[in-house]
């Protein structure tokens, strides 16, 4: 096993863990705002999609850009013959 893969197959556990510990607290922190006001509750909500929800989607978005870029490498070269557009 090469050691990308070995710290790879390491960090995915506490990256989910990681992951559902942040969205637990964020959870508790929007009850607890909404049981303040409305408006709190908005604010907290806006201010978790920021600090929550993107860094969540980061891993996600790369392995999806690395999953697509490995796809769509033999199209780029055209056939014998074919002009680059």
């Amino acid at each position: 096993m090469t050691r990308r893969r070995l710290s790879r197959l390491t960090l995915v556990p506490l990256l989910v863990s990681g992951a559902i510990a942040l969205i637990w607290l964020a959870f508790l922190l929007l009850r607890q705002a909404w049981s303040i006001g409305v408006p709190e509750g908005l604010m907290v909500a806006m201010t978790l999609v920021f600090v929550v929800a993107l860094p969540l989607a980061l891993p996600v978005l790369s392995w999806a850009g690395q999953w697509g870029a490995h796809e769509h490498r033999g199209r780029i070269v055209p056939m014998a013959g074919g002009k680059v557009p």
